[in-house]
């Protein structure tokens, strides 16, 4: 046997493994993708359900404060009066974080979620005693933001009852508080939000709808992704539930047999990748005209000769190409959807695509002067008679 067979044939192992190598990359950025595709949609699911519930509390606040003052419960409802959000408005969740709203110039509302804020100093008792904090900070909780405009509800709630619409909602609230005193038994049996005065305003509701619309939302993402929650979950802990599960991933990594977070899988991917592309063209380099005409092993990529074998030779070499720049490629889209969502900073997105892309470029390079190489020597193989080969 020649000794170029070997050459050939280490270059044959190195075009299978590239090809291996980018079916397990796509197996890995698929889903991969797919999952921060279903964060998007439950942060939006929450972002919609968190400002709608601050909403409701403002609501029911401002109904209270209106009765306590005399004034008409049928006036315009201005969200967040005074001090509810003249500054960041934080709102502490058991199991999912602390949740801070904003108003923007826009008119949209800014939704923050991160860890709860200690600079508050702990309430004091009436008695002189220092309540303590006892919110709780997750541990594994992901801080994002997400910009969300006013709801239909919304720019509805916000406009004026019209006299009609006021007349209405003073004769039915009148007529409500006059059947609890005439009946205290069964308004004792009365559901606890039906048991408020402002159950009967249609703004209340249609904040109310809002916020239950999105919780059915967020459950049945969670449901669609085979996560089973209690029935006494919240919305915001069925939230914390599934984003757990989206970004909590592990992968396999091919050659080097170790399982590791998608992310840091792809880049071991991408590494690995690499160099074997560059073996692979190293190994090509290393085949001289006089070499192919000295060997007996032969090799789909240089030797297809028409028809169906050309076809499949040519696909074979630009699955080759492609597995350098690809599997970097799909790194920068993992992160472009990322950054979308929340969940990393422009700073650090700005150094990952840059490092993704010198690994794309150096393997783009790579891939070209392999492929010149296997192209040239498919052509001077076709231009040689067959019996001038051994």
């Amino acid at each position: 046997m020649p000794v170029i067979d070997k050459t050939i044939s280490a270059g044959n192992r190195y075009s299978v493994l590239l090809l291996m190598l980018l079916i397990s990359a796509g197996a890995i950025a698929i889903p991969e993708m797919s999952r921060w595709m279903h964060l998007t949609q439950a942060r939006t699911a929450a972002a919609d359900w968190l400002v709608h519930d601050f909403l409701v509390e403002d609501f029911e606040d401002w109904w209270y404060n209106q009765q306590v003052n005399g004034r008409r419960i049928s006036d315009q409802y201005h969200p967040f009066e005074k001090d509810r959000l003249g500054v960041d408005y934080e709102h502490y969740y058991s199991e999912f974080g602390a949740v801070r709203l904003a108003r923007v110039p826009s008119g949209s509302f800014l939704v923050s979620v991160a860890q709860p804020s200690r600079d508050a100093k702990p309430t004091s008792a009436p008695d002189g005693l220092q309540i303590p904090d006892t919110r709780a900070d997750i541990l594994d909780l992901r801080p994002w933001e997400k910009q969300f405009g006013p709801s239909a509800s919304f720019l509805w709630v916000v406009k004026p009852l019209s006299p009609e619409e006021a007349a209405i909602l003073e004769g039915v609230v009148g007529l409500n508080t006059e059947w609890r005193k005439n009946n205290p038994d069964k308004a004792a049996r009365l559901p606890k939000l039906l048991d408020e005065n402002w159950s009967a305003d249609k703004r209340w509701l249609a904040l109310g709808a809002e916020r239950d619309r999105a919780a059915l939302q967020l459950k049945a993402l969670a449901d669609g992704l085979g996560i089973e929650a209690k029935s006494e979950t919240t919305t915001p802990a069925l939230y914390r539930i599934l984003e757990r599960r989206l970004t909590s991933s592990q992968f396999k990594v091919p050659v080097i047999d170790v399982e590791m977070p998608t992310q840091m899988a792809l880049w071991s991917l991408a590494a690995v990748v690499l160099v074997i592309a560059m073996l692979f063209q190293v190994t090509l380099e290393q085949i001289t005209a006089k070499d192919l005409q000295a060997r007996e092993e032969e090799w789909l990529l240089l030797d297809a000769s028409g028809g169906l074998s050309v076809l499949l030779a040519r696909s074979w070499l630009v699955f080759l190409m492609l597995a350098p720049v690809a599997v970097p490629l799909s790194i920068i889209g993992i992160l472009l959807q990322r950054v979308g969502v929340g969940d990393v900073n422009g700073r650090r997105a700005a150094t990952v695509v840059l490092a993704a892309l010198v690994l794309a470029a150096i393997g783009a390079y790579s891939a070209f002067k392999s492929s010149r190489r296997v192209l040239s020597a498919n052509k001077r193989l076709q231009r040689t008679p067959a019996s001038g080969r051994r």
